[in-house]
């Protein structure tokens, strides 16, 4: 039943569906988890061993596995005060995490040597502010800026000040299961929960039968469970400089194994009860299983494959239309070094606009002002590289639809070019192009010193450029 419900599940496949390496969160803390359980409950030396290799390895993945250490630490203390019988045993415990620290600690020597040489790199998408920055900036009286680091009476100000938003995030995360869950349309529909009111309920319901069958079992692998639940929902919890982004569904991927496993149980335990009955029952318990799963893979269903793609083209430029109409460009009447995009405010990157024209290299060629096209042609002219500016062929210009100014601009500069809007997938997020038929080399030249181009028209004495490369 855990398998079913996260195969059908909308956060899981919401974030799997990213290709980022935050879907490698579950799997290792899964088999971490696995042996992990095996350890607290047999307490082998061979399980310490596998699971130090899953930790060691995982450090390498999403930042969010770093805080399954502490779910390792809480659970050989459980194991410590609720397990083991005898000062040996204990020492045994003791010993074995040592193993464990050891095996990971060697996995992650690469890495670690890395984060000392770059601790800000290494931490800063890791910090989460509760204590405030490790450095401050401050202005003195007669104007300098200087930096110090952050006093211990600092740092405890900043915790005092913080837990409200600690408290206020935590509430939040908690939530996200079946109120309100992630805000960021890049990971599904914003403030849809990540359960569907299906798994939803057996997640609620589950929260209570795990701690009956905890309590009943007395194992401290079941009681682990919703514990270590609660750990892998802190780093997004502990996201104080920016509690908007709280909760986050990718932040909290290694919660999912422990989230699955609790609403799995209710499911399991009726279905176990009524399999024991007669064969009514048992297709009843068939019947109510497959209802379930299925009701919660429809929802699902409708949620990141019916609601997320309007979302998502409503909620990102669609790069890959004027991507296609770049590359079509190149390989027909023009080439990368004759197209220019013409920057605007809050409007698209030129650098996106090349990558999904077909380059894997930089397109250098964003213009930054409308008043600037005649020296970034110039420029282009004289480059000596694969986006250097044919005259011999087409050029063609991108711009925004709502920048009329630059339109009238183009008109004015090159009167024998074209216009028109290209119908992006994405509504009202379409985009204007403008082609200019070849200019020829010679003419060209001579338009770098028209009065359309620079206003230089009293200006007798302008010479004209050359458009030749040094190197030819």
């Amino acid at each position: 039943f855990v398998a079913a419900l996260l195969a059908t599940s909308y956060w899981h496949v919401a974030i799997s569906r990213q290709a980022l390496r935050i879907v490698l969160t579950p799997p290792i803390t899964a088999l971490l988890l696995i042996f992990l359980a095996r350890a607290m409950r047999h307490n082998r030396r061979a399980d310490y061993i596998i699971a130090g290799l899953c930790l060691g390895y995982g450090l390498y993945m999403y930042q969010a596995v770093r805080m399954l250490p502490i779910v390792i630490v809480l659970a050989i203390g459980m194991a410590l005060y609720f397990s083991a019988r005898s000062w040996r045993e204990r020492r045994q415990y003791v010993f074995n995490l040592s193993v464990l620290v050891l095996i990971s600690f060697v996995v992650f020597l690469p890495l670690f040597h890395y984060s000392v040489e770059q601790p800000e790199l290494f931490w800063r998408r890791t910090t989460g502010r509760l204590l405030g920055d490790d450095v401050i900036t401050e202005t003195l009286a007669d104007g300098t800026v200087r930096q110090r680091e952050a006093s211990v009476e600092e740092r405890l100000q900043a915790f005092q000040n913080n837990v409200p938003v600690l408290l206020s995030n935590v509430r939040n995360v908690l939530l996200m299961f079946n109120w309100k869950g992630d805000v960021a349309a890049i990971t599904g529909v914003p403030n849809t929960p990540a359960l569907d009111p299906f798994s939803g309920t057996l997640f609620i319901v589950g929260l209570g039968a795990w701690s009956v069958y905890a309590i009943r079992r007395r194992d401290v692998v079941l009681g682990l469970v919703p514990i270590g639940l609660f750990i892998m929902l802190l780093p997004s919890a502990l996201s104080i400089a920016f509690p908007v982004e709280n909760p986050s569904h990718t932040r909290t991927s290694g919660a999912i194994p422990f989230a699955y496993l609790i609403m799995a149980l209710p499911l399991a335990v009726i279905v176990d009860q009524m399999w024991r009955q007669d064969r009514v029952r048992k297709l009843i318990a068939v019947g109510l299983s497959g209802f379930v799963i299925l009701a919660s893979y429809d929802a699902n269903t409708r949620t990141y494959f019916g609601d997320y793609p309007q979302v998502y083209s409503d909620s990102f430029d669609p790069y890959t239309e004027p991507g296609r109409f770049l590359e079509g460009f190149a390989n027909s009447n023009g080439s990368y070094g004759n197209a220019f995009m013409i920057g605007f405010p809050h409007w698209w990157s030129h650098r996106a606009i090349g990558l999904a024209g077909g380059l894997e290299t930089y397109w250098p060629n964003g213009i930054v002002s409308r008043d600037a096209i005649p020296e970034m042609l110039e420029a282009a002219a004289l480059r000596n590289d694969a986006f250097r500016l044919d005259p011999n062929k087409d050029l063609l210009f991108f711009y925004s639809p709502d920048d009329v100014e630059t339109g009238q601009r183009l008109q004015a500069l090159f009167p024998e070019g074209r216009e028109a809007r290209y119908q992006t997938y994405a509504r009202n997020n379409d985009f204007m192009w403008y082609m200019v038929p070849a200019l020829g080399t010679q003419n060209l030249t001579e338009w770098l010193i028209a009065p359309e181009a620079n206003a230089l028209a009293d200006d007798t004495s302008v010479e004209i450029p050359s458009l030749v490369p040094p190197s030819e």
